[in-house]
């Protein structure tokens, strides 16, 4: 089932963070070396918070840009494989403007992100 998400109308009716659709470009490469595969990836997009929608997306505060992926699984057996991941978002900044009357409640929305994994995965 395909559902297309459309954040300007969801805004438009009255409900949600007011997010803007954005376009997201990215890259992924992959290598194989022996047991092991290493991989890499980087994407960009705009954020989707608006100056004048950042009173309420405090609650969830999503203008990281661009995103840094790196990984790596080292095959242990023909069916088992150990995977270690970390992804790096740096820091972005959107500058509230007129998300409420009061020029004191336009908060500045910061957000960067790191992330690490470790997996194991077993094919049946």
């Amino acid at each position: 089932m395909y559902v297309w998400f459309d954040a300007l109308n969801i805004y438009q009716s009255g409900i949600g963070f007011g997010w803007k659709d954005q376009t997201v470009y990215k890259l992924g490469v992959t290598h194989n070396v022996g047991k092991w595969t290493l991989r890499a990836g980087y994407n960009m997009g705009e954020s989707p918070v608006q100056p004048t929608q950042t009173l309420f997306n405090t609650l969830a505060p999503a203008v990281t840009e661009k995103h840094l992926t790196l990984g790596a699984s080292w095959a242990l057996s023909s069916s088992t494989d150990l995977s270690l991941t970390y992804m790096k978002s740096p820091e972005s900044v959107v500058k509230g403007s007129g998300s409420a009357p009061n020029a004191m409640t336009n908060p500045n929305l910061r957000m960067d992100q790191y992330s690490i994994g470790l997996a194991l995965s077993v094919r049946m």
